[in-house]
């Protein structure tokens, strides 16, 4: 999970808080978009699909977006 939350936070993603449960509330730079990374998910690949997802909504290194 922390591979991914350095990854996104190259394109404006921050972890904006930790719930009660330990997933982390991710926040993009424009402020329009919100999410939650798991910290145990079922599935081997949910943080590299969600770091791409994340990246696809919104990011900072696509100019002129």
């Amino acid at each position: 999970r922390e591979a991914a939350v350095r990854t996104v936070a190259l394109h404006g993603w921050t972890v904006a808080r930790e719930t009660a449960r330990g997933y982390y509330v991710m926040r993009c730079e424009c402020g329009s978009h919100q999410t939650t990374m798991h910290k145990t998910p079922r599935l081997s690949n949910h943080f590299k699909n969600k770091a791409a997802w994340m990246i696809r909504l919104c990011s900072t290194q696509r100019g002129g977006e």
